[in-house]
């Protein structure tokens, strides 16, 4: 379990892109790629920058559950996480948040953006072929 948690915290630090998966209103899955924020990026709590009427946004009141995916090609390595999102308005962070935007993401310049928060309740890692999997939450 230690292993599974230190690989993923390394994968963790170096992704620059996730796929997000939500399930739409029919039951099927919406998987996109998202830049996280890198405020207080942890095994425990990521955070996303995206707009508010994005399909992700709005599955998310189906249900809150959801799974971000991250590879390393060259180490052939991946990360999977399973956990829920929150939406949190720009408004009720501190003003600084903007400071965490990347380029891309400032580039973007959603009108009406939206803060995704995942916290992550499990993870499975791939590693040269073979997985391991790990709890996070009590």
């Amino acid at each position: 379990m230690l292993k599974t948690i230190k690989v993923a915290e390394k994968m963790l630090e170096s992704a620059t892109v996730f796929q997000v998966s939500t399930i739409d209103s029919l039951g099927f899955p919406n998987i996109t790629a998202l830049t996280p924020l890198k405020m207080d990026r942890s095994l425990d709590t990521i955070f996303f920058y995206t707009k508010h009427n994005s399909a992700t946004v709005k599955n998310l009141s189906n249900t809150t559950n959801a799974a971000i995916y991250c590879f390393n090609e060259d180490a052939h390595t991946s990360l999977m996480l399973k956990g829920r999102f929150l939406i949190i308005n720009p408004q009720e962070l501190d003003s600084s948040w903007t400071d965490y935007l990347n380029g891309f993401q400032k580039s973007l310049n959603y009108i009406d953006p939206a803060i995704l928060r995942f916290t992550s309740l499990a993870v499975k890692v791939r590693e040269s072929g073979k997985v391991s999997y790990s709890d996070l939450q009590d």
